[in-house]
Formats: C-alpha cells, sequence, structure tokens
C-alpha cells in the first residue's frame, strides 16, 4: 500500500514523488503480470489479463477524496497505485484463478464487491484481492516491502458492466431521484447475471456429454479388444452406479426435452450398459428433425450399442449411415471395419481400417484393430508391424503389449 501523510502535500511535490517511483512500478507490475500469464497458461485457463499504474491524476484525486473522508488519521492508504484485471469467460473460471492466487501468492485482503447491493439496485458482483508484491520484485526494483497489488477478478460480463457502470455511474453521479434509469440499469444487471449463470449451466452440460460420449469410447473399445484377448467379453459389465439412472441430477436441471438432454441421457443408458434403452432413445432423436452434427453423432453410437448386442447387421447400417453424413469420420470407418470382421467379410474390413488411418495414421486403436485383423488373416508379420506402431507412440499401451506377446508366442519367437 502507498500511505500519504495528512495534510496533503502540494500537488507537484506529490508528483514529483510519484514519477521518482512510477518506472519501478511499471517494470514490476509488468514482471508480476508475466508470472500470472504463465500460471494461467500453466492451469490451462483461458483469461484476459490486463495491467495498468494508476495515473497520477487519477492518484492525486483519489487522495484528495480519501482525505476529506478520513476524519482525524494522520494518513490514507492507497491499495490500488498497481492493478491487474484477470477476465474469464466463466463463473467456474473464477473459482480456478482465485485457487490459483492463493495458491501462489500472499493474499492480503479478500472483498466481494457488489455484494452489498440488494436485487433492486445494479451493483455487479467482482472479486478483488490485494496481494502482497513477491519479495524478489521488491528487492529488484527497490519497493517497499508494504506495497500491495490490486487484483480484480471478472467474467467477461462482470467486466462488460464494469466498464459500463464506471462511465454512467461512477463519472456521472447519477442521483436517487434517477428513478427510472435506475430500475433499466438493474434491470440490465439481472439480465448479465442470469446471462453469466446460463453460460455457466451449459459449459457444465457441454462438459458432462463430452465426459460420458470419452467413457462411451473407451468402454467400446476395451470390449472389441478383450474379445480380440480371446477373454470372456460375451456377458456384458454390470451397471456401473449412475445413482438412480435415468434421473441424473444434471439432466433433472433441463427444464425441456431437447435432442442434446435427450442425447445425454442415451449416454447414460449406454455406459450403464442398458443398451436397448439406449437404442430406443436414439431411435426417438433420429426421429426428429436433428442437425447433421447430432445425427452422425447418433448413427455412431447406437451403431456401437447393437454391436454390444451382437446385432451386427443393424450396427453396420448405421455405421454407414455416419459416413453418408460425415464421410471423414474416422470413429466410424474404424467401428464399421470392427463390424465387418464380425460378420466375416475381412477384405472390406481391412479397407474402412486403411480408410480410417489414411484420415488419421496415428489413431492407437485403429492400428490395434488392423494387427488383430491381419493377425486373423494370417499375415503375422504386418501385425506385429501395427503392434509395434502403438508401442512406438505409446510404450504403456497395454492390449498392444499383450497382444505383440501373444503372436510372438504362437510364432515360437
Amino acid at each position: 500500500m502507498v500511505h500519504v501523510t495528512l495534510p496533503v502535500k502540494a500537488r507537484h511535490l506529490l508528483q514529483q514523488e510519484y514519477e521518482e517511483h512510477v518506472d519501478s512500478f511499471e517494470r514490476a507490475l509488468y514482471e508480476l503480470h508475466r508470472r500470472l500469464r504463465s500460471l494461467l497458461d500453466r492451469k490451462r485457463i483461458r483469461a484476459t489479463v490486463k495491467y495498468r499504474v494508476k495515473s497520477f491524476s487519477s492518484y492525486y484525486q483519489k487522495i484528495q477524496r480519501r482525505s476529506s473522508e478520513n476524519g482525524q488519521h494522520d494518513s490514507v492508504l492507497i491499495s490500488d497505485v498497481l492493478g491487474i484485471r484477470i477476465v474469464c469467460p466463466f463463473i467456474d473460471d473464477l473459482t480456478a484463478v482465485e485457487n490459483m492466487l492463493t495458491g501462489n501468492f500472499s493474499i492480503r485482503e479478500r472483498e466481494k464487491k457488489g455484494a452489498e447491493f440488494s436485487f433492486k439496485e445494479f451493483g455487479y458482483d467482482s472479486l478483488h484481492f490485494l496481494i502482497n508484491l513477491p519479495e524478489d520484485l521488491t528487492e529488484s526494483f527497490h519497493l517497499s516491502k508494504d506495497l500491495v497489488t490490486e487484483i480484480q477478478l471478472r467474467t467477461i460480463l462482470q467486466d462488460a458492466w464494469a466498464e459500463v457502470e464506471h462511465e454512467m455511474v461512477y463519472k456521472s453521479q447519477i442521483t436517487p431521484f434517477d428513478v427510472n434509469l435506475r430500475r433499466k440499469l438493474a434491470a440490465l444487471n439481472a439480465n448479465l447475471s442470469l446471462s453469466d449463470m446460463i453460460f455457466h449451466e451449459i459449459r457444465v452440460y457441454q462438459r458432462e456429454l463430452q465426459h460420458q460420449l470419452d467413457r462411451r469410447r473407451v468402454a467400446f473399445m476395451s470390449m472389441v479388444q478383450s474379445q480380440d484377448m480371446e477373454e470372456d467379453a460375451k456377458t456384458a459389465p454390470p451397471a456401473d452406479s449412475l445413482g438412480s439412472f435415468p434421473d441424473h441430477p444434471l439432466l433433472q436441471s433441463v427444464s425441456t426435452e431437447t435432442q442434446e438432454s435427450q442425447l445425454l441421457k442415451a449416454l447414460y443408458a449406454h455406459n450403464a450398459h442398458h443398451y436397448e434403452t439406449a437404442i430406443e432413445i436414439y431411435e426417438r432423436i433420429l426421429s426428429e428433425d436433428a442437425p447433421e452434427s447430432i445425427r452422425t453423432m447418433v448413427f455412431l453410437h447406437r451403431g456401437m450399442a447393437l454391436f454390444a448386442v451382437s446385432r451386427y447387421e443393424e450396427a453396420e447400417t448405421d455405421f454407414r449411415s455416419s459416413l453418408e453424413v460425415n464421410p471423414e469420420n474416422e470413429r466410424a470407418h474404424h467401428y464399421l471395419g470392427l463390424t465387418l470382421r464380425q460378420l466375416g467379410r475381412e477384405q472390406e474390413a481391412l479397407i474402412e481400417f486403411d480408410s480410417c488411418l489414411a484420415l488419421n495414421g496415428g489413431n492407437n486403436d485403429a492400428l490395434l484393430s488392423r494387427a488383430q485383423l491381419y493377425y486373423s488373416m494370417g499375415n503375422y508379420s504386418d501385425a506385429i508391424s501395427d503392434c509395434d506402431k502403438v508401442l512406438n507412440t505409446q510404450p504403456g499401451h497395454n492390449h498392444a503389449r499383450k497382444f505383440r506377446e501373444f503372436i510372438t508366442g504362437q510364432l515360437g519367437m
């Protein structure tokens, strides 16, 4: 903090003191900004970081205002000479950044701005922190050990409101008699707050959907690879603990049955091995006028469910339908190849595996599937070669290692 003794010195003397330190302030703040940016990148937090040293004009105005409010004290404290603002897209990013700050800096003060306003008023939430400037920076730039930096933490919408509020409210000094304008600002504030919450809910929903999609892909490949390792994969594993399917808490928050919510419900059923329920929901989605991005995904996942219950001809139809919508869907080529192999059409299966790997030569699941096909066709050298390609990029790939050992053992190598 910057301590300014009272009574306030003449403006030119304060300016002289300010200018003696401002260069050090700027260099120290730049270095602090660089460290924050590095921490955010390391945590993979998308955020905009702004920083500024308070101008002398603003600094002097704040001293004048604080001194007139200060009563009998002999000094005033200015805590925002060094300022940083971190602006994040979503509400939950704020928690991640706060944890990052508390884990890496000495926090002197934390304040939630706007918490004092009622719902009829128009103050907007913002987290403010005062952090001690790291000791190595105060020493390097010969600054006071008491110097702090104010860090404001906001979402994009909170930052937009703060900028508007500063111009329309703070600078213009709206009086209590501007009732209509205050109501409009309060309504705008409420809409922005609601928008932040809706963005957050959509993000949580999308993350859960992606998580379920990833689980489905991993489980499907694990089932297929277990079959090829001659393990007992004919009996579906027991339903995992998803709570009382399909009344998952995230689905309960959905007010209407959208295609996305139906897809998530189908994936919960699919991942819990309720295959027939999943197939029924997939069919319901396809009966509606779904966009191509949804249709190709649903065809793909219904095909996986049909494959799991050994309805291979129907699975083939779905994988081909997915490719009609998106011919460059590498997973559809891969899964179609697996299905054709189950149907005994090995040459056709090989074409699909090759098509998948032409789109993505680093698809280790497809490489292992092709290796298993090569083995069943008696092409042992190419089977070992594909296993080696997997192990070169992923040495810990358990299925590839075991299958290679199985082949070499059969060959007496």
